[in-house]
């Protein structure tokens, strides 16, 4: 419960609503859906950095462009200690690149009010390459990786298809509302829950807890290091020049990370 100073507000009309549509997608416009970084790191190594889950129907043009430009990369650091969450339909969507054509469930929400279960799936064809469902994945969290960037995180380590790096997340996996008690009050109730298809629970109260536990501050050394170590194991062997430049590329960062 959160204690509220304002007087309350008149209900809203429908042009009110529409304007604060309007000034939603502007701002979601401008801040570029959320997606602050990507990037190709030495030892071609993929980079997203993104603060929000925008839709689908506004971001997805801006995600699958983010998606393909990391689609060559031998793995990727996916970083969400800043991301406050969003839609579940852009966690399937953004899953999708990271996974096999073959759909695969990722998530239910029961909605209480009445008593319907929602499925979330990766999609059979997403606009562009994939980066696929093999190669290495790491995603950062902090304890401000909250509600679908958290569902995000959860569903792809279940699978076995990510590696958590950092803080256990902030632990919101229940949708619901606000609704006022008072001029002084009001509560958030949940009016539904999230049920993962492997672990039949969800992260609620506890958050997802890291594969590798590390400060946040810390968690993308962690990863790039790790990273780059198993691939230069992976590659030592490969013969031809355009592998060679890689492995110079890791040696340089490696020697880099050390000092």
């Amino acid at each position: 419960m959160r204690h509220r100073t304002k007087e309350p507000q008149a209900e809203k009309t429908e042009e009110d609503r529409k304007v604060d549509q309007d000034h939603y997608l502007t701002m979601l416009k401008l801040d570029n859906y959320g997606f602050t970084k990507i990037e190709r790191l030495p030892g071609n190594i993929g980079l997203l950095e993104f603060q929000a889950f925008a839709p689908p129907e506004h971001a997805g043009e801006t995600a699958s462009g983010a998606m393909m430009f990391l689609a060559n990369t031998n793995g990727m650091i996916i970083d969400l200690r800043n991301n406050f969450g969003g839609s579940p339909h852009m966690v399937a969507f953004l899953s999708s690149y990271l996974l096999e054509p073959s759909p695969r469930l990722l998530n239910n929400l029961y909605w209480r009010k009445n008593e319907e279960t929602h499925q979330y799936w990766s999609l059979p064809y997403v606009p562009g390459k994939r980066f696929g469902g093999s190669k290495p994945l790491y995603i950062l969290t902090s304890r401000k990786t909250f509600s679908a960037a958290e569902e995000f995180a959860y569903n792809l380590q279940t699978i076995g298809r990510a590696v958590v790096v950092g803080e256990r997340t902030g632990g919101g996996a229940h949708p619901g509302k606000t609704y006022r008690i008072n001029r002084e009050f009001e509560v958030f109730i949940p009016n539904g829950r999230a049920i993962n298809p492997v672990t039949k629970g969800n992260w609620e109260g506890v958050g997802v807890l890291p594969d590798i536990e590390v400060p946040r501050e810390k968690a993308f050394h962690m990863a790039y290091t790790t990273l780059l170590e198993s691939e230069l194991k992976r590659l030592a062997d490969k013969p031809t020049a355009g592998y060679k430049r890689v492995v110079d590329e890791i040696k340089k960062s490696l020697e880099k990370n050390e000092m």
